[in-house]
């Protein structure tokens, strides 16, 4: 309809010829739909925890904890492993003053849900600490992420 419409741009004739060849490539809405479920599996099948960066059993008991005991119901699931991703702290300071508020570090988590399936967190989750007097303190994990990434349960190594 866009190529009808608007016939002088042609990004919509180039758009509407990839669209095409893909159609042409697949063939019929069941051949997507069945490659569709094939990458899904392979996706799965793949899918592992990153290498740890570092590694520090107490902090990764904090993430695996900390996961559990704050979003462990709205994800349905339990933590099974943790891996810290970043092999320092990141300091966090008041953008005008300059004062030190807190710090943070990243890891990734492997989860298994009640529904059985195991799955890896997309994001970061992230352990971060309050700088309060001198030293750092109120210790929580925050996870900003949309969900995890279906995974097979025999790759949380």
């Amino acid at each position: 309809a866009a190529v009808k419409i608007f016939p002088e741009e042609p990004e919509f004739v180039k758009a509407y010829q990839k669209v095409t060849a893909a159609v042409n490539k697949y063939g019929s809405l069941d051949n997507i739909y069945t490659k569709t479920q094939g990458n899904k599996v392979e996706r799965i099948k793949n899918t592992k925890l990153p290498l740890a960066t570092v590694k520090d059993a107490a902090l990764e008991k904090i993430l695996i904890e900390g996961f559990n005991k704050k979003y462990g119901q709205e994800y349905k699931g339990t933590a099974l492993k943790a891996v810290l991703t970043q092999d320092g702290w990141t300091i966090e300071r008041h953008n005008i003053s300059g004062v030190v508020t807190g710090r943070n570090r990243t890891g990734k988590i492997a989860y298994k849900g009640t529904d059985g399936k195991c799955y890896l967190l997309s994001n970061n989750i992230f352990i971060y600490q309050a700088f309060i007097g001198n030293s750092f303190s109120n210790t929580e994990v925050i996870y900003n992420g949309l969900g995890g990434e279906e995974m097979l349960c025999e790759n949380v190594k």
